[in-house]
């Protein structure tokens, strides 16, 4: 199968916070070893490549509080891709655990990290250690010694939520008036309901977000603001195509802590019934098992064909017709298609906005 363009190894489900909004399941004990990962990665390198390269993910719970899984991990694809034709991508903390030596290693090996920071203190009162306290202030001096000691400012995720919209631009901007000028901000998907007040809310929030990021292109100190710079890298290329915005639905084996290997990230959910519908096959031993006719079938997957909604005819849509994590709530229960339109409402937004500034300014932008 020559359509595996990346792979995700989720190293386990612990973590020390207790976000509101993670959508990662509690209730599995973590199980995955260091040979398993390692034979999930030998085949990943080993599968032929029909692009540029291949990108290997790896999630949690938290990363590094796997740190010795990870390292080892990470040390042995190197050693393995003799031929460069795969990647690590980027590798996503809460930003509560960072010692000398994880950056001394992320340095030596030049990897890429993003800390899950929503903003300011007030607008991250919803991300809190198991005791309740706050790790805003943790996770802000961590921010500063890696950015320090690495040389560079990592990228900020941003989760944002009907809860924090209002203040989406707000947080964007504090964030890069403190230095930290690559940002994410991700409307959340699961655990959350967004309501029609809550879109208009966003796109409001979002124009204002990118007058700001235009004004820092134009004036020479440009910032990262990852959903505009995609779909900037994409139109310029001529053509907007599926893979560049979409999750990976039946082209991404993700191998799990519960040893199973899936198709769709959701099944990190608490919600056993789409274990089986999301699984494509499991870890025996050391040995990878995948039922490659059952992951293929997802590639023609539509949200379209399973639901009727109103913005299925908006030139975009097609963009994101892979995406059965719109129409699930934290159950993986199927949400009313209000909901569902909502989510796609927001996304379509999200891109329409950035392309319409690039239309405007692609003079200015190249």
């Amino acid at each position: 199968m020559n359509n595996i363009p990346k792979a995700t190894i989720v190293l386990s489900n612990r973590c020390n916070l207790n976000c509101s909004y993670c959508f990662v399941r509690q209730n599995v004990v973590p199980s995955l070893n260091a040979g398993q990962i390692k034979a999930f990665i030998k085949w990943f390198i080993d599968l032929p490549s029909d692009g540029d390269y291949k990108k290997l993910n790896f999630f949690g719970g938290e990363p590094f509080l796997e740190f010795d899984l990870l390292k080892d991990a990470i040390i042995f694809f190197k050693k393995n891709n003799t031929d460069k034709k795969s990647i690590i991508d980027t590798i996503p903390t809460n930003g509560t655990i960072l010692s000398q030596g994880i950056l001394n290693f992320v340095k030596e090996e030049g990897l890429r990290v993003s800390f899950s920071l929503d903003g300011d203190r007030i607008n991250n009162m919803t991300r809190t250690f198991k005791d309740g306290k706050t790790c805003f202030d943790l996770v802000w001096n961590n921010l500063k010694m890696f950015s320090d000691f690495i040389g560079e400012p990592p990228l900020i995720k941003m989760t944002i939520l009907p809860s924090n919209v209002k203040d989406l631009y707000s947080n964007v901007k504090f964030l890069v008036e403190h230095g930290f000028y690559k940002t994410w901000p991700n409307p959340g998907v699961f655990k959350v309901k967004w309501e029609r007040a809550d879109v208009e809310a966003f796109t409001r929030e979002y124009k204002k977000l990118l007058k700001f990021y235009l004004k820092r292109r134009l004036s020479g100190n440009p910032i990262n603001l990852v959903p505009v710079d995609n779909i900037l890298k994409s139109a310029l290329k001529g053509e907007l195509k599926e893979n560049d915005f979409f999750c990976g639905l039946g082209e991404e084996p993700i191998l799990s802590f519960d040893r199973n290997i899936y198709t769709c990230d959701s099944v990190l959910l608490e919600a056993d019934d789409l274990v089986g519908r999301f699984k494509i096959g499991e870890m025996i031993g050391n040995k990878i098992n995948i039922d490659f006719n059952k992951m293929q079938l997802f590639q023609k997957y539509s949200i379209f064909k399973d639901h009727e909604l109103r913005n299925k005819d908006h030139f975009l849509a097609h963009l994101f017709r892979r995406r059965p994590c719109f129409a699930l709530d934290e159950n993986g229960k199927l949400l009313k298609n209000e909901h569902i339109e909502n989510i796609l409402e927001l996304h379509l937004k999200m891109y329409e906005l950035s392309l319409d500034l690039f239309k405007k300014y692609s003079h200015l932008l190249k």
